[in-house]
């Protein structure tokens, strides 16, 4: 094309070395390479890049697809690395998803405890029992506000983010207030006052890792050690690539009393510094904590439980336990504030803007604006006997669960290749030959993924068909998180068209995943669910245009600055849609080429074990439905109508993403064809309807999916309902009815659930209605939110 020496020279003027790949094509031919995947194998067989080569740059998005499988680093459009490279260091906004930055946790324990120091806290795992966790209010970029109930002690801990202070570094500014009080009775049952009631005893262990693993600088106690918190310390210093100068500051809150006040300066403060070199120290930091905590313990026996002081020089990991009493008539409080640019203008001021009486009142404006947004965008609706203030507090505590738990993994899924099929020459080392199977497991390149999780605690990861459920709250409350969020999961997508169902990225994901579960198939699918969020994203987009038509032709007025921003909101939900068609295309190929049934229009699930002797009905884990009962003997002969419904969904949302992004008319036309072919009532019965036979449920299989309440199924009932209620046609009144049932049935018991559990749960029981299995479960449960909004 004649720029390549313009691309290295802009390349050179980015990064400190740049290396040609040496490669004249990748063999993708446009998007040929995506259905016959020998052609890049061949023209990419003598790739070899340079080692510790990390980054890599391409001009077209479907050569980056290719050099990125099969080179094992991600390969992105050289305009990542000059936004990388241009950014100033002091430019205020959010500081960008990078697994380099620091990272920092807290954990507790009551330093007074028998089991002392072995009730240590970290990720408030189902195993603590704790009465209480979890997010009451989060607005996914710059506040958040948890509460935690631990036996007689509990804490609010609440973030806030500053990313525009003058004077602030790459990122800004943000701080994290802990707030503890020890465990007070109702007030009727009170016999004595609250400054009566005995102060229990606390410890927090505050941590600052280095994500580099040993290429950062840091500082442990850059202004000495200090016994007692008093008016605050400088808990550790250091430079980071993205962030540039940062310290991490400990600093007593105001309190709630004088006392409480008092209570916080007089904090007792100990401190360890390590360096690490692996994620693995990261994943096993609260072993570590323990280990130092016994160890101190030792020297100064269980009525202080101090951790043992190591002061060790370039230290990737710094510790600081601050040991404090908390009475029951008002919190003890500490703030954790992290400046950036420290040494900058306005640092001091900038400090102070974030802890103390200031941050108490930023805290305030944030609560109050968070509910002011969340009662504009949804406005619960009244549920039965339950108030309406009680339906808000549990729909608020919903949304900002999930979207609280959202997470930025990086790593590379294990992923078992065909029979016949060898791992490029550069990951042989990293792969395994599984004699069993005769097929290699091989690492899948290195990938990030921003997604949200089912449960933070108990599945720290990503699963597809979850994620679909997931943004259908998220894309409703920020739209800009979720096409973030979308983007990465189609950014996993292989050369083929296959996104690996469950993404096991880093040590923290993979240290909590059964060992059957953590290799992926690359012929094995997942409920293309994230067509639902596509779809209202499309159809959004779709009345955002005709909107702004309307009012450019004189038929609405409106706010001015409001419909500016709409229709910019418009213009980008159609720029993304423009840019993942090409991504959509492919994927929607290959659930049609890899999941074909025999007849033409049906569709077979892969992945049961036909082989297995352990199960009457082999589960169909690819289904997400996993036990819903199918054929006991698994064959190629199958007909899944789940999976035939999902493609019908499927090939409707192609029609309408494609003309929301301007694809070419026919293809427009070719997916509305199969949607209406797919979605035929005539063609759901001549592969799925039997007049003289019906299904039943073997009465001894433990039931899963077959037996219990699950709110993603019924979220897609109460749409369903809603949506042909609202349609004139016969049977509307009896939907509508149905719908009022349902809903208030659903959401009844899951009311009350929270108020008696104070969680939400991943399945309810069907007799009892009883929350059952992982808590807080707040992925497709959260859908609550948007029933109680009656939002579909």
């Amino acid at each position: 094309m004649g720029i390549e020496e313009a691309f290295t020279k802009l390349a050179g003027l980015c990064a400190n070395e740049v290396v040609h790949s040496g490669i004249p094509c990748c063999g993708m031919a446009g998007d040929r390479g995506m259905r016959y995947e020998e052609l890049t194998a061949a023209s990419l067989q003598h790739l070899n890049l340079p080692a510790g080569c990390k980054d890599g740059y391409s001009t077209s998005r479907t050569c980056e697809m290719s050099l990125s499988n099969h080179s094992g680093i991600n390969f992105r459009g050289l305009v990542y690395l000059i936004d990388e490279a241009a950014r100033p260091k002091q430019q205020q906004q959010h500081k960008a998803a990078s697994e380099a930055g620091p990272l920092l946790g807290l954990m507790w324990f009551d330093p007074a405890s028998t089991e002392n120091p072995m009730n240590l806290r970290h990720d408030a795992q189902q195993g603590d029992r704790l009465e209480r966790h979890g997010w009451l209010a989060h607005d996914g970029k710059t506040y958040g506000r948890q509460l935690i109930e631990d036996g007689e002690v509990h804490m609010n801990i609440t973030m806030v983010k500053v990313p525009g202070a003058s004077g602030a570094g790459y990122g800004g500014d943000w701080v994290v207030r802990v707030e503890a009080r020890a465990k007070a009775p109702p007030e009727d049952m009170r016999v004595v006052p609250l400054e009566d009631i005995p102060v229990e005893q606390l410890s927090l262990i505050v941590y600052i890792a280095d994500g580099r693993l040993g290429g950062a600088k840091m500082e442990a106690v850059p202004g000495g050690h200090k016994k007692r918190l008093k008016e605050g310390l400088v808990m550790a210093s250091g430079t980071d690539d993205h962030i540039g100068d940062w310290a991490l500051h400990l600093r007593p809150g105001p309190g709630g009393s004088a006392a409480a006040q008092a209570r916080a300066a007089a904090a007792r403060t100990a401190y360890t510094a390590l360096p690490i070199q692996q994620e693995a120290h990261l994943v096993g930091i609260k072993d570590l904590a323990r280990n130092l905590l016994m160890e101190g313990t030792k020297r100064v026996g269980y009525k202080r439980v101090k951790m043992h002081s190591v002061l060790q020089d370039d230290p990737g990991l710094t510790l600081a336990q601050i040991s404090f009493e908390v009475g029951a008539e008002a919190s003890t409080t500490v703030d954790i504030a992290f400046l950036s640019n420290p040494k900058g203008k306005g640092a001091e001021q900038r400090l102070a803007a974030i802890t103390g009486p200031a941050l108490t009142k930023l805290i305030q404006r944030r609560e109050n604006a968070f509910n002011r947004r969340f009662d504009k965008v949804f406005r619960p609706k009244p549920v039965g006997d339950h108030p309406a203030a009680w339906v808000e507090v549990v729909s608020r505590a919903a949304l900002s669960n999930l979207i609280g738990s959202m997470g930025y993994f990086v790593g590379e899924s294990l992923v078992r290749l065909p029979p016949g099929v060898a791992p490029a020459p550069d990951r042989v080392k990293a792969s395994a030959f599984d004699q069993g199977s005769g097929t290699w497991v091989t690492p899948n390149w290195r990938a990030a993924l921003y997604t949200a999780t089912p449960s933070r605690s108990f599945f720290p990861r990503g699963f597809l068909w979850d994620e679909g459920f997931h943004q259908l709250l998220v894309q409703k409350w920020d739209p800009r998180i979720s096409r973030d969020a979308l983007a990465h999961w189609l950014d996993l997508m292989n050369s083929e068209g296959w996104i690996p169902r469950e993404q096991i990225l880093g040590e923290e994901a993979r240290a909590r995943v059964p060992a059957e579960f953590v290799v992926q198939h690359p012929d094995h699918a997942n409920p293309p669910s994230l067509m639902l969020p596509l779809a209202l994203m499309a159809r959004a987009a779709a009345a955002g245009a005709a909107s702004g038509a309307a009012e450019g032709a004189g038929e609405g007025a409106g706010d001015a600055a409001g419909s500016a921003k709409a229709a910019a909101e418009t213009e980008a939900a159609r720029q993304w849609l423009e840019r993942a068609w090409p991504r959509l295309e492919v994927w929607y190929s290959w659930f049609n080429r890899t999941q074909a049934g025999q007849l033409p229009g049906s569709y077979r699930w892969h992945g049961r074990d036909a082989s297995t002797d352990l199960e009457l009905n082999p589960k169909t884990l690819t289904s997400g439905l996993d036990d819903y009962p199918r054929a006991s003997h698994p064959t190629d002969d199958e007909r899944h109508v789940d999976l035939l419904c999902w493609m019908a969904l499927a090939s409707r949302t192609m029609a309408e993403v494609g003309a929301a992004a301007g694809a070419p008319p026919a293809r427009v036309r070719a997916h509305a064809a199969a949607a209406e072919a797919l979605g035929s009532l005539e063609h759901l019965k001549q592969l799925h309807w039997d007049e003289g036979r019906g299904m039943r449920n073997t009465e001894h299989d433990p039931p899963y999916w077959r037996g219990q309440i699950w709110i993603n199924i019924n979220y897609l009932a109460l749409r369903a309902l809603h949506h042909y209620s609202t349609t004139p046609g016969p049977h509307a009144d009896k939907a509508a009815d149905a719908y009022r049932r349902l809903r208030t049935a659903l959401l009844g018991n899951l009311l009350g659930q929270y108020y008696s559990t104070s969680y939400l749960w991943e399945q309810y029981d069907d007799v009892t209605g009883d929350g059952i299995s992982s808590h807080p479960f707040t992925g497709w449960t959260a859908l609550l939110t948007l029933a109680a909004a009656e939002v579909y």
